[in-house]
C-alpha cells in the first residue's frame, strides 16, 4: 500500500544549533525529514484570473515559519501518534508550532466519515485552513528553478486560475544559487472533485509546466495546542 497520508510539523524561524538540537530529536521519533523554509509567497489575487471556486478562505499558517518535519505513511495511528510526540518536541523547546495532516487522493478515494481533532485532545483546530489542495512541485539547485513569476504566469495562463501560494523549503540553513530546493506552488481547493480533475490537467501539462511532479492532497487537520 502507498502511504497515503502525510504529516507536518512546522515551528517558527530558530537559530542553527537550536534548529540541528531541535532535528535530532524528530529524528529519533521518526520525524526524519526536516527541512527549512526559504521563501513563503502569498500570491495576490489577479483580476483575470480568479482563485479556486468556492476556495474556502486562508491564512493557517504560522506567521513567520521557519522549518518543517515531515513523514509519510500508510498507518493512520503512526501519524497520529508522532504529531502528538512532534509537538511535545517543540514544546519541550518553547517554541510554537501547529501540525497539518494531509491524505493524498484519487477519483477513487473515499472520504473520512468523521472529524479527528477527537483523536487529538488538548490540541484545537486551526481556523481558516482549506479542506483540499493541489501542489505542484519543482526541484532542483536554486538557480535552475522557474521564478515566482514565472510560475504564476504558466499556471495563470495554462490552468486559467491564480496559485494561492509558493513556497521554498531546502534541507540547508542558507541557500545559494547551487543548492537543492523544493519549490512548491499550492492552489486550494473547495471539494475533492475539484482537486483531482485539476490534478488530470497538471499532468497532462507537465512538459509544459515543468515541474516534477503534481498532487492533489485532502487536508484532514490542521492543529495547535489549545492551551
Amino acid at each position: 500500500m502507498l502511504p497515503n497520508y502525510e504529516l507536518h510539523i512546522a515551528g517558527p524561524r530558530i537559530k542553527r544549533p537550536l534548529a540541528t538540537q531541535v532535528f535530532t530529536e524528530l529524528t529519533k521519533i521518526g520525524l526524519d525529514k526536516n527541512k527549512f523554509f526559504h521563501q513563503l509567497y502569498d500570491v495576490p489575487p489577479n483580476p483575470h484570473f480568479p482563485y479556486a471556486e468556492d476556495t474556502p478562505s486562508i491564512g493557517h499558517d504560522l506567521t513567520d515559519p521557519g522549518f518543517m518535519s515531515s513523514v509519510k505513511s500508510e498507518d493512520y495511528q503512526r501519524i497520529k501518534d508522532l504529531a502528538i510526540k512532534g509537538m511535545q518536541i517543540l514544546r519541550d523547546h518553547s517554541l510554537p508550532g501547529i501540525f497539518e495532516i494531509e491524505r493524498v487522493i484519487t477519483p477513487d478515494s473515499e472520504q473520512p466519515k468523521r472529524d479527528i481533532i477527537t483523536d487529538f485532545p488538548g490540541f484545537r483546530r486551526v481556523p481558516n485552513n482549506p479542506l483540499y489542495e493541489n501542489h505542484l512541485v519543482w526541484k532542483g539547485a536554486e538557480a535552475s528553478l522557474p521564478q515566482n513569476d514565472q510560475i504564476i504566469s504558466a499556471i495563470q495562463e495554462i490552468l486559467g486560475i491564480n496559485p494561492h501560494q509558493i513556497v521554498d523549503f531546502s534541507q540547508n540553513f542558507f541557500v545559494g544559487g547551487s543548492t537543492i530546493v523544493t519549490r512548491v506552488a499550492t492552489i486550494y481547493q473547495a471539494t475533492a472533485n475539484n482537486a483531482t480533475t485539476l490534478l488530470e490537467r497538471m499532468k497532462q501539462n507537465q512538459a509544459t509546466l515543468k515541474h516534477k511532479y503534481a498532487i492533489a492532497e485532502q487536508v484532514c487537520l490542521v492543529a495547535e495546542y489549545d492551551h
